[in-house]
């Protein structure tokens, strides 16, 4: 009788995929009163109804204290989830420029920002790195805005993957010089699936000039990967960490509710903390106060 029920329920969510596929519809997020219209196309969209990164927004909530989120550079944007937050909490009034790659996910996210016609967001359809050029993405799935799309195929074993693409790669600092930023207290965030450290060498000149606070995702070693996978996530852990020292930042690691806490020359995983990190100019830690 439970594989009988399995079956049904198998099949009705299939039909609801399916049927997904061809609706578009509009559902509404609210933050105090201010309101975001969320279109769902092709069955895109409905991740936004889930609560997700929670301590993302309470990130945002201790930077935006100190105006640090009247620009938000977010890098590896996908379909908008850190455009949301950020545009909650702002009411649409802050600088958006968000970098994504994905075709799928750039329109998608470029369509959030039409719907709502929140006028301080630019959507860049390219990666950053720390060189310029045409890459490839590896995908898990094929024409969608896949979350896990990287052009680090090392980041995860090669039987992760069941479809791959082309995409623009451009040096951050050259794309963020072009772009003339003027503000001196503003946010970088990083999910690029795994490529965070060539995004970080690539934008080294305005880390160094400009000095904003970044959030960096860091991939942790997972038990579904291999070994040398997992390897090779905890040397790119620790290279960023060393690059960030160099710059003179302090790394803190962000609880699951958004607590932040110091990383010293000790740097274990820690249970209930995600794989997100906070970046701060030392000369900046005491106006955050974390």
């Amino acid at each position: 009788m439970a594989v009988i029920r399995k079956s049904v329920l198998d099949k009705f969510r299939r039909c609801k995929r399916w049927i997904g596929r061809l609706i578009n519809y509009q559902y509404s997020i609210t933050r105090d009163d201010y309101q975001l219209s969320i279109p769902v196309i092709y069955d895109f969209g409905r991740a936004h109804l889930d609560v997700h990164e929670c301590h993302i927004t309470a990130i945002f909530e201790k930077l935006q204290k100190i105006g640090a989120l009247n620009l938000l550079v977010d890098i590896g944007a996908n379909i908008g989830q850190t455009f949301v937050k950020h545009t909650l909490l702002t009411r649409g009034e802050a600088l958006y420029i968000g970098f994504e790659p994905n075709p799928s996910a750039s329109f998608y996210l470029q369509e959030i920002i039409n719907i709502n016609n929140v006028k301080r967001a630019i959507v860049i359809p390219v990666a950053l790195a720390s060189d310029s050029g045409i890459k490839k993405i590896f995908l898990g799935q094929s024409n969608r805005p896949d979350p896990g799309g990287s052009i680090n195929e090392a980041i995860r074993d090669q039987t992760y993957y069941s479809a791959h693409g082309y995409v623009s790669v451009l040096s951050g600092d050259r794309i963020l010089e072009d772009l003339a930023l003027d503000e001196r207290n503003f946010t970088i965030k990083i999910d690029t699936e795994g490529s965070e450290l060539e995004v970080l060498n690539g934008i080294h000149e305005i880390l160094r000039s400009k000095r904003p606070f970044v959030i960096v995702e860091i991939l942790a070693p997972c038990p579904d990967f291999s070994e040398s996978v997992n390897n090779y996530r905890l040397k790119r852990r620790e290279d960023i960490f060393q690059l960030m020292h160099q710059l003179n930042y302090q790394v803190y690691a962000i609880s699951e509710d958004g607590r932040l806490l110091k990383m010293g020359s000790s740097r274990p995983y820690l249970k209930k903390y995600s794989n997100d990190y906070l970046m701060v100019p030392k000369e900046q830690i005491d106006r955050l106060n974390p």
